[in-house]
């Protein structure tokens, strides 16, 4: 328990109360573990599975390079529950985040890092922690619902000015804290968090390889979409098209639109190579 600062022991503490609380009514109950069958008895246990194995792949390397030590495990299990396994869903749809690593970059650098570095290195005491951690999410919480409603806007304004007054209020004590504090080492906190940023840039490379597949699949069903059609010539339409768009997964989406209905009737090489035709014409235009 030494190396848990009090605050995420707090974190922990409300979390279980709040989910065991949730999860003993009925109803939630029976809606939770419908989502969890749907999590882990579909095809999206292979993303979960491919995620892990990638981070894991990413930790070793790290660790032959020597930027990891064992002593960063807590921050990069707590990055994968609360970062990574997001990203799937952040950034599945190429239309609506078309540019990955500008995102990741940005999320990591921002000036939360330096927040974060001060606001987790100087805790305040575990029953402070234990009022702190439900009221700040509980005002962040309702500010957020209040900001779905035009009606609400007063009230979501008036709690983001109270969000805002208790963020400088805690950055402020932690401040002069860090200050006054001869002990403190910020190259400790600054190795804690810089493990995060990498392993989140890191991710690169597998976000824009599961956007292909996501991609990939998206288009196999509409090939000859209830026609008889050999799973086999699908695969190879699909490869056609896909270099055909440069394999850029953010190009799928348009060509579908385009061609929706076009792409039923794709049933051999012809009707495949014309589509293909009559897609260029259309972008030369």
């Amino acid at each position: 328990m030494n190396s848990f600062s009090t605050r995420e022991i707090a974190v922990s503490f409300w979390t279980i109360a709040f989910f065991g609380l949730a999860l003993s009514t009925k109803g939630v109950r029976e809606n939770a573990l419908a989502l969890v069958r749907q999590a882990f008895l579909s095809k999206l246990i292979l993303v979960w599975l491919s995620l892990a194995l990638y981070s894991v792949i990413l930790v070793l390397c790290f660790r032959e390079l020597g930027f990891w030590t064992i002593g960063l495990l807590k921050d990069t299990l707590i990055w994968f529950v609360f970062c990574a396994l997001t990203y799937p869903f952040q950034f599945h749809d190429p239309q609506k985040t078309p540019r990955v690593l500008r995102i990741l970059i940005r999320d990591s650098l921002s000036v939360l890092i330096v927040v974060e570095i001060l606001v987790e290195t100087y805790t305040f005491s575990l029953p402070i922690e234990l009022i702190i951690v439900p009221t700040a999410t509980f005002i962040a919480t309702m500010g957020a619902v209040a900001e779905m409603r035009e009606d609400h806007k007063p009230v979501a304004k008036i709690l983001g000015n109270i969000q805002a007054i208790l963020g400088f209020v805690l950055i402020a004590i932690v401040v002069r804290r860090a200050a006054t504090d001869p002990y403190h080492s910020f190259v400790a906190a600054l190795l804690s968090s810089l493990i995060v940023v990498v392993l989140s840039l890191s991710t690169w490379p597998y976000i824009c390889s599961l956007r292909f597949v996501f991609a990939y699949e998206g288009m196999l069903w509409r090939i000859g979409w209830k026609k008889n059609v050999s799973r086999v010539f699908k695969h190879f339409a699909v490869f056609r098209i896909m270099r055909h768009l440069k394999y850029r997964s953010t190009a799928v989406a348009p060509f579908i639109r385009r061609n929706a209905f076009k792409l039923n009737d794709v049933v051999d090489k012809n009707s495949l190579e014309a589509l293909l035709s009559e897609d260029r014409n259309r972008a030369s235009e």
